[in-house]
């Protein structure tokens, strides 16, 4: 069975007869084709036909136009699946193909079993990217608009993600007054544990999930300088990992403020570090 469902595959080939015979063999497979045979038609079609799945490009399209330049065009206006097909196998045109799309490249003289297999499988790709991107919305869209303030960290401990409630807990307006790079952040504050021990750069909760750790509302009392605030919150933290278990990165959530900060710890810290109290 095609696996495009009700979608169509474009098929852009000049030679008319070599793209009737091409069309007529992956009709046999079931697939529903459309065949057009330049780049001016090729692109208008991928991006204003809703049914267009799949293109199968054809690299030669005649002396004013290429199958590589309306790939470019089609890709810049919707995103396909698109499979180069030609007779040339030099590895610089491969090369120039896969910096365009990485769905992959058909040689001409392939049997319709290698056309089948293509398919399928450039198919199956782009629909495994489409479903990836979809919950990488849906995810930023959850830590976006969280009531915690979030942060996510790099290998470095530079910033590379906040949402809108980090930005505000530093009473910031402006995105861009974040300070995202480590050393800039870790200058900006004074962070202490729940006793009062001091936490150097590397005992910050987001370097500790760099190192491994993970926490549940731990308590800090972090100083802000920008602001002149001292803020008691529960943090949880934790590393990023990828599919090989390697720590990618840290995830930082600032949970609840404490409700009963040790008031006498509050005004010690004041008086050693000279912080101003609310």
């Amino acid at each position: 069975m095609a696996p495009l469902a009700d979608g169509t595959i474009l098929l852009v080939e000049d030679e008319a007869i070599i793209g009737m015979a091409t069309k007529a063999r992956l009709e046999k497979l079931g697939y529903r084709v459309a065949h057009t045979t330049n780049a001016e038609a090729a692109v208008r079609q991928a991006v204003d036909d809703a049914d267009v799945s799949l293109v199968l490009m054809d690299i030669d399209l005649g002396p004013h136009a290429n199958g590589i330049s309306a790939s470019r065009d089609i890709l810049k206006r919707r995103d396909l699946p698109i499979i180069f097909v030609s007779s040339h196998t030099e590895p610089e045109t491969i090369s120039l193909t896969e910096s365009i799309t990485s769905y992959g490249y058909i040689v001409k003289s392939s049997n319709i079993v290698a056309y089948d297999a293509s398919i399928k499988m450039a198919y199956r790709l782009f629909l495994e990217k489409k479903s990836s991107q979809m919950y990488s919305r849906y995810i930023k869209t959850a830590l976006e608009n969280a009531a915690e303030p979030i942060f996510i960290c790099d290998l470095n401990g530079d910033v590379v993600f906040f949402n809108k409630s980090y930005q505000a807990v530093q009473g910031l307006s402006d995105p861009a007054m974040v300070q995202t790079r480590f050393s800039d952040y870790s200058e900006a504050i004074v962070a202490f544990s729940e006793s009062g021990e001091p936490q150097d750069g590397t005992r910050l909760a987001s370097m500790r999930a760099l190192a491994g750790e993970s926490g549940t509302d731990v308590v800090f009392y972090v100083y802000n300088k920008a602001i002149k605030r001292m803020l008691v919150n529960h943090y949880s933290y934790a590393p990023i990992r990828d599919d090989r278990d390697r720590i990618i990165g840290s995830y930082v959530k600032i949970g609840a403020p404490l409700d009963r900060p040790d008031e006498e710890l509050l005004r010690r810290l004041a008086a050693t570090y000279g912080f101003e109290l609310a």
